[in-house]
């Protein structure tokens, strides 16, 4: 109850340091010869035992900051890790109450010149360091001139941040504000295309993220998603949404049956417009409304989803996607993994391990290429730009139109010569403008049939393997259908890449250790023409054995994918 953790996940293993804590002490030192000492919570707890080694109560803090010290060192939660840092909260919370209550037992005894002087040492070593470094920024901005730029005129809405304020945008009308704050109680939920600036100008809960849970942070659920996109009515009834704040630039961008609604006083009260901005109540008439689902919408994936259905949730999908994912299907049967990340609520999703169940959905990345499904299941039953879902036995009929096949490539000509694969990729670009480069990578398949990733790093959507190599392509944007063709020769057991050069094969980077046993995958990477990865295409999985045999499977036929922004 006091970390917050919900659900399995619990581990032991110790922590060297969590958050940046340090078990004796940290010392910062900051330019001008200034340095801040802060003591941790070992010396405290410490020092508080000894002051206070006859004072049952003072003991009895020192002693419980302990449990909470080792818990915080050796206790880690797999969906909620930050549980450690309140843990190393709670040890520290003890240890200083401990001290405090130890100080005030030996002042007490002291003599009142002693107590005072003792009193002013002890009030200077807490305050010192946290006043130091404002006290120091304080007279290098007065050194540098005062400036009035938070003192103009005019409305300024905020969205706080752990440890600053930024502007958060497009500030809320000041007339639909008042009504609002005059008309609404704390608790109503209001539908804006702007949920943090409202929340901030409010005070009326963030409720973007997932449904039952308003959020601090500004995290887009899909029920939000679809409402802000089709202005979906099973969304905003699930999201328990009373009042719609909306923009004329907002409804501009809606489907047209969305913007008959928004025409309709029998669906959509209006209460006040200022300008471009207008505040709506939501009549019942249009949370009852029964129509299909926009086909693109995570409402028609929720709906077209059968509760008896097993979801198998692909490691390969990014956090946010992943948990978008399995809070929209989670009333079917869900294998894998979940992602889950800091600001999300709800990380108690009940998956369990594929093993050897074939599942009726595979929910994957949307950059990840379907290449080892069979080539008659490789068109996704529905998508976005995050998520693909394929019905690999033709479970579930499509959902939505196929994505377009903005990039393909085919291999050819395969063939083991001592020991190497050599083969031909042919490379076909239909989207010039939406890649700027490629590269190849070789990554660990999971346990799945379908070579998913299994462990990489996101960064910016950049996946990191155990073997990179430069790619050979780059976009012609002279030409609308552009074709490539290469020769390679791969080495299985170091994942050495070759290129032919005409004469020979040429190495595309420096000789490296042997892989390890196990199953690997070669795939192509696409990356975007701004930093980031549009597209990854597996072509080749292989299995190094122990003994050195080679075992290979060749993704037969035209690998397509569309490239994502």
């Amino acid at each position: 109850m006091l970390t917050g953790a919900s659900g399995g996940g619990l581990s032991l293993g110790w922590i060297a340091g969590f958050d940046s804590h340090r078990l004796l002490g940290t010392f910062t030192q900051l330019t001008g010869g200034l340095g801040v000492l802060g003591s941790a919570t070992v010396p405290i707890i410490a020092a508080a035992a000894l002051l206070a080694w006859r004072d049952r109560l003072g003991l009895a803090l020192a002693v419980g900051s302990v449990p909470f010290l080792i818990a915080a060192l050796t206790l880690q939660y797999e969906h909620a890790p930050r549980d450690v840092t309140r843990l190393d909260g709670h040890a520290r919370n003890f240890a200083l109450l401990a001290l405090l209550v130890a100080a005030s037992v030996r002042l007490r005894a002291l003599h009142p010149r002693w107590r005072y002087a003792a009193a002013a040492c002890t009030v200077g070593l807490v305050v010192w360091p946290t006043v130091t470094t404002p006290v120091r920024t304080l007279g290098l901005a007065l050194g540098h001139g005062i400036q009035f730029a938070n003192a103009q005129p005019g409305q300024r809405e905020f969205d706080l941040s752990i440890m600053r304020r930024h502007t958060s945008g497009r500030p809320i009308p000041a007339p639909i504000n008042a009504y609002i704050r005059e008309n609404t109680s704390v608790d109503t939920r209001i539908f804006s295309p702007h949920p943090a600036v409202m929340t901030v100008a409010t005070g009326r809960p963030n409720a973007s993220g997932y449904t039952q849970f308003p959020h601090y942070n500004y995290v887009e659920g899909p029920e939000y998603l679809d409402a802000i996109r089709y202005l979906e009515p099973a969304a905003v009834r699930r999201l328990d949404y009373a009042y719609l704040h909306a923009t004329d630039a907002w409804i501009a961008r809606l489907p047209d049956r969305a913007r008959h609604w928004m025409d309709d006083p029998r669906l959509f009260e209006l209460l006040i417009r200022d300008g471009t901005d207008a505040l709506y109540r939501i009549r019942p008439a249009f949370l009852d409304l029964k129509v299909a689902p926009t086909p693109a919408s995570f409402e028609a994936l929720r709906q077209n989803v059968p509760a008896s259905a097993s979801v198998y949730l692909s490691p390969s999908i990014e956090h946010l996607g992943s948990v978008r994912a399995a809070s929209v299907l989670s009333h079917a049967d869900l294998f894998g993994v979940v992602r889950t990340f800091l600001p999300h609520l709800r990380p108690n999703f009940r998956t369990k391990p594929l093993g050897h169940v074939t599942p009726d959905l595979v929910v994957t990345s949307a950059r990840l290429a379907p290449s080892a499904f069979a080539s008659d299941a490789r068109r996704p039953i529905w998508w976005n730009e995050e998520v693909a879902v394929y019905a690999p036995a033709d479970a579930i009929p499509p959902i939505m139109d196929p994505p377009p096949k903005h990039f393909s490539v085919m291999l050819s000509d395969v063939s083991i010569v001592h020991g190497r694969l050599n083969f031909t990729a042919t490379f076909t670009d239909r989207a010039t403008e939406l890649w700027r480069g490629q590269d190849w990578l070789i990554f660990a398949a999971d346990a799945s049939p379908w070579a998913f990733p299994y462990e990489f790093d996101v960064r910016g959507h950049i996946r990191a393997g155990p073997r990179s190599y430069m790619g050979q392509l780059e976009p012609v944007p002279e030409t609308r259908v552009h074709e490539y063709f290469y020769l390679y020769e791969l080495e299985p057991q170091t994942g050495a890449l070759a290129l032919w050069n005409g004469s020979g094969y040429a190495g595309l980077s420096e000789p490296q250790p042997e892989l390890a046993s196990g199953t690997w995958v070669l795939a192509v990477r696409i990356n975007q023409k701004t930093w980031g990865e549009a597209a990854l295409i597996p072509v080749l999985r292989f299995e190094v054995a122990a003994s050195g045999a080679l075992r290979y499977e060749v993704y037969e036929g035209s690998l397509d994918t569309m490239l994502v922004r």
